[in-house]
């Protein structure tokens, strides 16, 4: 029972504190009211009303001239005068909160709206601020007029109560109190039973026979009732006063009250007016927003009435009409014949000084940064209204405290506030999913797909530009290469003509050079061989580096890389234009409106817009976007309530009917998965950005089916995997990578993006999961190759690093390059110690810039020579294990390579490791010569020395090889027709103990020989040969100049082989042996057989005396001389031109008789010495007639022909006696004969 009490009291008690609450807070409600005092309201957002200020003026610039107005006589049409949103209304408050002793009465038309402009179109927030509660469309101006009258007509009566002017016309609903009611109901009552006490006396007594009514005593009553009675005929008649009736008819019992449709409702109502300024106090009349509808004959009704009101002799005052207007109003000189004074108003705000005020206000917004800055700069631009810049900041703070949400963004809230009040028709269509905002981004798939499109024909066209380029680097490397063949084969032909040149032991012919392989293999060879057309067939060598030399200071090589890179800068602008442009295909796939805008012009868009500056502007720089539904709907209990995108998606999936949007706006994500079933998240409907963004911490069965899915490889999963990455943040990269189970990712990557955003996605993805995971990405290698082609070592924490060593040993990875070594050298040294390094030319160079101090030209000249002395273990190490690998991709690659030391080219060629073929390119490569030809272990390798001339020229180095076959081969030839080689062998002698005397003689011998050998390069060799005398050479197969060298050199011995040989062979070479035996061919001439030809030769010799000659014809068998007249005739000839008498008759007679030219000179060179004339006569008569007449013993003459032969013969006969004298004729000789009787 006392609980029951206690809570009986504490429930009175309550009730009585709220009871005081409520009467407490009407008490300041009413006083706030009464003294206008604002600053006791709690108003921390600083909401400002949109009423005018009321401490405006401060400094009475505007309130003297307008004192003046009012209190000077006469003055009653005064004009306020300003733009909109000046401050009229402003200064008007303010005028009379300051100035009491006139009476205000206030008259605005702000509830019209502005039938001349449509709302939309105008930019002023003038005429979007209004709420119209009159519609006037459709009205004609009269009807217009005649609203606005009847609305001035209202605001001046039903300002004031019914008491304070009771016989006016216009009444009004009044509230009557029940006390009144009950008041006059019981008056009634009581006059009604006044009347029936009056008719009914005797039963009203009867009833009331003890009431105080019927009580004589007090019979005061009917004066009481007449009173009564009077007040209530008083109020019936002041009630008929001001009916006006304009029809009465009492038979038909028609009344009919007066219309108020006149053609004016002010002329209509004059009397009203009048009635009302009468009974009022008023003296100052404040017209507002009368300008609003462009139409002056208000203005001139008002002055009327202003002209009626101050010349009616019912009003003891002067009434003033003041007129707020806009500047324009008025044209020209209409406004000042109007009006009795007008008071202009400056405006204080404009879209420079709108800057300053909205900053103002929105200080703790920027300061919180909330709201930016710059943006509040830029919007000023378009506000020129200060109740507007209120009305914007108000409505600004009630959206974001209503809407704020984590993910709210203040910009965009204010943006769309200041749309709203600019654009409020358009904004309220966007409810309703229509208006321009609606239009425009509901049609933001179709721009992109158009700028899509133009991208695409753009990336077609690089393509054939690329395509056509490459051809045209093919084609014009091909011709530009042929070309610079052909001055290195110019160079060589005008230096060194040949009938062919040797490379590599196959000849070519000039023309044959050209061709890619031969020219490949002649840059390549260090020495090139040719045969000289003026050498006698001798073989020469000549160096392709020196034909580079003088070509050009750049190499072959060089300047052919530099054909090759005329085009590379140009292919890769045309790769790099191709990728921007995939890059921007890909990008505006998702792409805002507002990067829309800085990549494409958006024509059609801006024709949209081009009315309305401020949204585009909005738009234009995103603080308008495609999300601004968010900022424009109420969303009750987003707890447990789905938005409208959100039902939108659910449907999607449920009907298997993608959005094709993965960037879709959902809201309630956890309510929707709540609402979906596991094997709705298999659908690729599903695939949505917030959707992933919510599940990636969840690792319910639905996330995990989710991201199943996503990893399936299929396209569309593969599109979205990539398109989440590039749209979310860092964090969440890294949860999507962890959640992925897609093994192929990488492959992927690394097969379709740029090294870019290889290198992007390779950090995160190194950054994120562990290194058991990251090694299974590594599939066909992919990561394996993308990290060996990385050149540069990131600069990791020591966890880091500790990872980057396990993948390097779990892939095997071996590095191509290292551009940064010292940005990270604990992981470059684990890598040189390791050798998980590519072993190719730039990492050794690497490898020793780093551990050693090196000169680079003597790496490039004599790379494993350098590699060898430097010092550097490990590299030394790595390259011996791998001897093969460094010699066939390193060592014979690099064409300057070429002056390795002998020790380490004896190093490469004793190496069991490396290959027989590449030793034989070794040797051909390197420029350096084998000084010992057994410091070479593999015999196999001294043909390759000697066919390339890469063995120093000494006889033992030829003996040894030489010794190994017995054989001059075909490599020992060429090397020996070297003109260097030959040259330095002439120098020494063919003689070492270590060999057998039968080795050298039979290598000298097949030396000598040796016919394939060059002349000129025998001629130097055989002075090798010393002391040695061969009897039986076969020359045959010799040169010509051979045989001269070996006789010149006295190689071959007097004996009649050598001689019967060489003449066979050579003729007359012979004659040359026996020459160069002379004295020796004469001692043991009769050991000879020598023919009569031969006879001839010796006679022809001009190393033989004339005396040797006689003697060999005497000591020559000349029996079967007669047979041969050529022999005959030059032995005849001998002996005549030498005066030699021939002592053997026979021999003269084998000479003389038979034909013989020269006969008769023989016989006469043989004359003299016979004494008896008739000898003489048995030869002359060989002659016949006239010789054998001569010597005729008979008188007379014989006539001979005149010739020399004849003169001679003559002479010899006249001086030996035997003929007689000699007469001269013309032509002939008289012989005078002599006779005895």
């Amino acid at each position: 029972m006392i609980n029951k009490i206690v809570s009986w009291f504490v429930l009175g008690v309550n009730k009585v504190i709220v009871k005081l609450l409520r009467t407490l807070n009407k008490v300041h409600l009413h006083i706030i009211e009464k003294y206008n005092d604002i600053s006791s309201i709690e108003n921390k957002d600083e909401y400002e009303v949109l009423l005018p200020n009321t401490e405006a003026d401060k400094a009475k610039h505007y309130t003297n001239p307008f004192t003046v107005a009012l209190k000077t006589p006469k003055v009653n049409n005064i004009a306020i005068t300003g733009a909109y949103g000046s401050g009229k209304s402003s200064f008007l408050r303010t005028f009379e909160k300051e100035n009491a002793e006139w009476n205000y009465l206030p008259i605005s038309l702000a509830t019209f709206k502005d039938t001349n402009e449509d709302i939309e179109k105008k930019e002023e927030p003038k005429d979007n601020t209004s709420s119209p509660s009159l519609d006037t469309k459709g009205k004609d101006k009269s009807e217009l007029l005649q609203d606005i009258e009847r609305s001035i007509l209202q605001q001046f009566f039903y300002r004031e109560k019914d008491s304070q002017i009771p016989y006016s016309r216009f009444k009004r609903i009044g509230n009557i109190q029940k006390k009144i009611i009950f008041y006059h109901s019981f008056v009634i009552g009581f006059l009604f039973l006044y009347g029936f006490s009056i008719f009914k006396t005797s039963k009203f007594e009867e009833f009331f026979s003890h009431n105080f009514f019927v009580n004589h005593e007090y019979n005061y009553l009917p004066y009481i009732s007449v009173g009564i009675l009077f007040y209530y005929l008083y109020r019936l008649f002041t009630y008929l006063w001001n009916i006006q009736i304009s029809k009465f008819n009492f038979k038909k019992g028609e009344i009919a009250f007066a219309s108020q449709d006149k053609a004016s409702i002010l002329n209509e109502h004059l009397d009203e007016i009048l009635y009302f300024f009468e009974v009022t106090e008023y003296d100052v009349v404040l017209f507002e927003d009368i300008d609003r509808f462009d139409d002056t004959e208000i203005f001139i009704k008002l002055r009327e009435l202003n002209n009626l009101i101050n010349n009616s002799k019912q009003i003891d005052r002067r009434v003033r009409f003041v007129y707020a207007i806009r500047d324009d109003m008025f044209v020209d000189k209409e406004r000042t014949k109007f009006f009795d004074f007008i008071v202009p108003i400056i405006p204080h705000i404009n879209p420079s000084t709108s800057e300053v005020i909205l900053l103002k206000k929105f200080e703790q917004e920027i300061i919180e940064k909330r709201v930016e800055e710059s943006f509040i700069s830029d919007v000023s631009l378009h506000i020129d209204d200060t109740r507007f810049l209120l009305n914007v900041y108000n409505e600004y703070m009630i959206y974001k405290n209503y809407l704020s949400t984590d993910n709210s963004k203040p910009n965009q809230i204010l943006a769309l506030v200041i749309y709203k009040n600019f654009y409020p028709l358009d904004f309220s269509k966007l409810y309703y999913r229509d208006g321009d905002i609606y239009t425009i981004f509901n049609n933001v798939p179709e721009y992109i797909q158009d700028t899509i499109e133009e991208y695409r024909k753009q990336k077609n066209q690089l393509m054939i530009e690329l395509k056509e380029l490459e051809e045209k680097v093919i084609k014009e490397t091909i011709e530009s290469i042929e070309e610079l063949r052909f001055i290195y084969i110019g160079k060589i032909v005008s230096k060194h003509q040949s009938y062919y040149y040797e490379i590599g032991g196959t000849p070519y012919r000039a023309y044959e050079l050209n061709s890619n392989d031969v020219f490949e293999s002649l840059s390549a060879y260090s020495t090139i061989f040719y045969k000289g057309q003026h050498s006698g067939g001798s073989l020469f060598h000549i160096s392709f580096k020196e034909i580079e030399e003088e070509v050009n200071h750049q190499s072959y090589r060089e300047r052919v890389k530099t054909i090759e890179s005329r085009y590379i800068e140009e292919l890769n602008s045309l790769k790099k234009q191709i990728e921007k442009v995939k890059s921007q295909i890909n990008e505006l796939e998702h792409t805002s409106l507002e990067k829309l805008f800085d990549i494409h012009h958006l024509s059609d868009l801006k024709d949209i817009l081009k009315d309305k500056k401020l949204l585009l502007f909005l738009v234009r720089n995103g603080y308008i976007d495609e999300n601004y539904e968010d900022y424009i709907s109420y969303f009750h209990n987003q707890e447990t309530n789905i938005s409208k995108n959100d039902r939108e998606f659910l449907l999607s999936i449920q009907t298997y009917s993608s959005l094709d949007d993965f960037r879709f706006k959902l809201r309630n994500i956890k309510k929707l998965v709540e609402k979906l079933k596991d094997k709705n998240f298999k659908q690729t409907e599903a695939f949505n950005f917030n959707l992933t963004d919510f599940l990636l911490n969840d690792y319910s069965s639905k996330a995990d089916i989710y991201f199943k899915k996503i990893s399936d490889g299929s396209e569309l999963s593969i599109k979205f995997i990539f398109a989440y990455l590039e749209f979310t943040i860092n964090s969440s990269k890294k949860a999507f990578i962890k959640r992925l189970e897609w093994n192929n990712l990488w492959l992927y990557i690394y097969n379709n993006f740029s090294t870019d955003k290889e290198n992007e996605y390779f950090i995160l993805i190194f950054q994120t999961l562990d290194t058991d995971r990251i090694i299974e990405l590594n599939v066909d290698d992919s990561l394996k190759k993308y990290l060996e082609s990385h050149t540069s070592l990131p600069k990791y924490s020591d966890t880091q690093n500790e990872k980057c060593k396990t993948l390097i040993d779990e892939l095997e990875l071996e590095f191509s390059d290292i551009e940064n070594p010292s940005d990270n050298e604990e992981l470059f040294n684990y890598i040189y110690e390791n050798w998980n390094y590519e072993l190719s030319e730039r990492m050794i160079q690497i490898m020793l810039d780093e551990k050693a101090d090196i000169n680079i030209g003597d790496l490039n000249e004599a790379h494993f020579s350098t590699i060898r002395r430097s010092g550097v273990e490990e590299l030394i190490s790595y390259i011996d294990t791998n001897i093969e690998e460094y010699v066939e991709n390193i060592f014979l690659t690099i064409e300057r390579n070429t002056k390795e030391s002998e020790e380490t080219v004896l190093y490469l060629l004793n190496n069991d490791e490396v290959s027989l073929e590449n030793k034989v390119k070794i040797i051909q490569k390197e420029e350096v010569r084998i000084s010992d030809i057994n410091a070479i272990e593999s015999k196999e390798l001294w043909i390759e020395l000697f066919k390339d001339n890469k063995i120093e020229a000494s006889w033992d180095n030829i003996l040894y090889f030489y010794q190994e076959t017995e054989e001059l081969s075909q490599e020992i030839i060429e090397y020996l027709n070297v003109e260097e080689n030959y040259i330095a062998l002439s120098n020494s002698k063919i003689d070492n103990e270590q060999f057998e005397e039968l080795l050298l003689n039979g290598f000298k011998s097949k030396l000598l020989l040796c016919n394939t050998i060059e002349d000129e390069g025998y001629r130097y060799l055989i002075k090798s040969i010393e002391d040695t005398k061969y009897h039986n050479l076969d020359v045959a197969h010799l040169s010509q100049m051979k045989i001269d060298l070996l006789l010149a050199e006295n190689k071959i011995v007097l004996v009649q082989n050598s001689i019967d040989n060489l003449k066979e062979n050579f003729s007359p070479k012979h004659i040359t042996l026996i020459e160069n035996y002379k004295d020796e061919f004469l001692e043991r001439f009769n050991e000879f057989e020598i023919a009569q030809e031969d006879l001839i030769l010796l006679l022809n010799s001009s190393k033989f005396e004339i005396s040797d000659k006689f003697f060999f014809i005497e000591k020559s068998d000349l029996s079967d001389i007669g047979d041969k007249l050529f022999v005959k005739e030059k032995i005849s000839k001998f002996y005549i031109d030498n005066s030699k008498y021939i002592e053997d008759i026979e021999l003269f007679n084998k000479l003389f008789y038979g034909d013989n030219k020269y006969d008769l000179e023989l016989l006469i060179s043989q004359i003299p010495y016979i004494d008896d004339c008739n000898s003489f006569k048995v030869y002359l008569d060989e002659f016949g007639d006239p010789y054998d007449k001569i010597l005729e013993n008979n008188r007379g003459y014989v006539s001979i022909d005149k010739t020399d032969t004849n003169e001679l013969l003559l002479k010899v006969l006249r001086e030996k006696d035997c003929i007689g004298k000699l007469v001269s004729k013309k032509n002939k000789i008289n012989v005078y004969r002599k006779w005895s009787s």
